[in-house]
Formats: structure tokens, C-alpha cells, sequence
């Protein structure tokens, strides 16, 4: 096949187009700072790019939903350690009333004074018990967070309850914090609480009860001071639980930030202009622009002008 002249400059315009659009590319990436202005500037390194914000998205929702589960434990955790505050008074309240040594009639006063005093930790223990978040939510329902969790089921002409029950769930509510990982958020409060309040209940009426001699009284509060230890016992344990989960949590987001922010430099990486490099090829498509123009030039003998008109 005979090459002519003019298949020579066919061929050198559609060098020199080459040159031009990637002249125009250099010059873009420059002028905006992006390596990638569409996909088929790099398909492989796009389709990366997409990966990587899809993930970036992911790791921004896996740390929002670490800091509303870190929230929940925080809440449980000071609501523990109120109910522990509770049950030291009322420990306290129970050895004053073991060592009380008056006289009959003054004893019933000091032991009357004590039992009403159990009566406002009653009180105060069922309302941090029913605690609710600002959307209403019970924090010690377990699964059922759309109830209070203890109700007085029975109570004496004066309005003091008899009977405290637990009418949340049995099992403690998770929440998922990344793919494949939950954490225990909402407590059930049957295992928070326990027998607190029939503990407490009992400690007054044993307070109140006029009929029982020195011995018995002294057995049933020292049944209370068992009782106390144990539920001390096991809400420390839960916040002990509860703070390991916290700390689970506080690394799980460094480890989350640290990932993502290694995502976001490789995507950055991929994305951004390399600016050195851009001037680079700038210079050497205009170079072999120009290339393209004298070989045009020479190959016809004139001007490459009326090829372009």
C-alpha cells in the first residue's frame, strides 16, 4: 500500500488532536486540582474513588452510631451509681437503726424518723428506676424502652407502695455500631435492680413494725444489710460492665477515625492533581505539539493552515 501525502498528514492531525486534548486535560487538572474531572480520565482509579466515599459514608454512620450508644451507657452508668448512692444510705440508715440503744418510747420515734427516710429513697430509687430519655425512651426496660419498667402494684392507705414489679423486658437492648458488631445499650432493669425494692420495703416495715421484740428486729435488719451488700454487689458490677463497654467504644472510634482518615488520603491521592507531575506532561504535550505542527509543516511543504481551515 502506497503511503501518500496526504494519509501522512491525516495521520499527523490526528496526532496533533491527541497532543491538543491532552494539552486540555494537563491544563484542567491544574486549574482545578483534580486528577479526575470524569470517569474515563482514569476508570480504575474512579471506580476506587467511589469505593472509598461509600465507605467513608459507612464509617461516618458506624461513628455517629458509636456516639449515641457511648450516650446510652454514660446515662446507665450515672444512673447506676445513683441507685449505688441510694443503697450506701440506706445501708447507713439500716446500721443506725441495728445500734440504736434509747429507750422504748424514743426508739419507736428514731425508728419512725428512719423509715419514713427509707420511704424517700423508695421514692427517689423508683424515679431514677423509671428514667427516660428526652425521646422518651425507659433507659432500664431492656427491649421494652416504651414502658416505665417498675410500677406499685400495691400500696397502704397512705399511698406508700407495698409491692414494686418489674414490667419491662428480660433481655437488654443492642445496638449496632459497625457491621457485624452490637453493644448493649438499653439494660434490663430486673437484673439492674433486682430485689431492691422488696429489700427496702421490708427495711420500713420492720422499722414501723411496734410488735416486734429487740431480737427479730435485729435479725430482719441484719436480712437488710445482706440484702444491701448483695444488690451493691451486683449494680457495681454492672457498672463495671457498662464502663468496660464505654472504653470498647472509645477505641473502637480511634480505630474508626484512623481508618477512615488513611481512606480519605488515598482518595484524596487519587483524585488531586500531582502537581509536579501535570506540569510535566503540560510541557511535554506541548512539546510534541509543536512537533506535530513542523512535521505537518514539512510533510506538505507549507503552512499546516489551510489543513485546519
Amino acid at each position: 500500500m502506497r503511503v501518500t501525502p496526504q494519509v501522512q498528514i491525516n495521520q499527523t492531525l490526528r496526532n496533533i488532536q491527541r497532543n491538543n486534548a491532552e494539552l486540555l486535560r494537563f491544563q484542567s487538572q491544574i486549574s482545578s486540582g483534580l486528577r479526575l474531572t470524569r470517569p474515563s480520565d482514569d476508570p480504575i482509579g474512579a471506580a476506587e474513588i467511589v469505593r472509598n466515599r461509600a465507605q467513608t459514608i459507612r464509617f461516618d454512620v458506624n461513628r455517629e452510631n458509636i456516639r449515641d450508644a457511648g450516650f446510652l451507657i454514660e446515662a446507665s452508668v450515672d444512673g447506676m451509681l445513683d441507685v449505688r448512692q441510694l443503697l450506701t444510705e440506706a445501708t447507713q440508715i439500716t446500721l443506725e437503726a441495728s445500734s440504736s440503744s434509747n429507750v422504748a418510747a424514743s426508739e419507736q420515734e428514731v425508728n419512725e424518723a428512719l423509715a419514713q427516710q427509707v420511704d424517700e429513697l423508695l421514692g427517689t430509687l423508683l424515679t431514677v428506676a423509671n428514667t427516660k430519655l428526652s425521646d422518651g425512651r425507659s433507659l432500664f426496660g431492656g427491649t421494652g424502652t416504651d414502658r416505665d419498667p417498675f410500677v406499685v402494684t400495691s400500696a397502704d392507705a397512705a399511698g406508700r407502695p407495698l409491692q414494686i414489679a418489674y414490667q419491662g423486658a428480660n433481655d437488654d437492648a443492642r445496638a449496632i455500631i459497625a457491621r457485624g458488631q452490637t453493644v448493649e445499650t438499653f439494660l434490663a432493669g430486673d437484673r439492674v435492680f433486682g430485689n431492691v425494692f422488696d429489700v427496702l420495703i421490708d427495711l420500713r416495715d420492720s422499722l414501723r413494725d411496734t410488735t416486734l421484740t429487740a431480737d427479730p428486729r435485729g435479725q430482719q435488719l441484719q436480712n437488710a444489710l445482706a440484702g444491701l451488700e448483695q444488690r451493691v454487689g451486683g449494680v457495681l458490677e454492672s457498672v463495671g460492665q457498662h464502663a468496660a463497654r464505654a472504653e470498647n467504644l472509645e477505641a473502637l472510634t480511634s480505630r474508626l477515625a484512623g481508618v477512615q482518615l488513611e481512606v480519605e488520603r488515598i482518595t484524596a491521592s487519587l483524585e488531586s492533581t500531582d502537581y509536579s507531575e501535570a506540569i510535566l506532561g503540560l510541557q511535554s504535550q506541548e512539546n510534541l505539539f509543536q512537533i506535530g505542527l513542523a512535521v505537518a509543516a514539512r510533510i506538505n511543504g507549507l503552512s499546516l493552515l489551510p489543513f485546519l481551515t
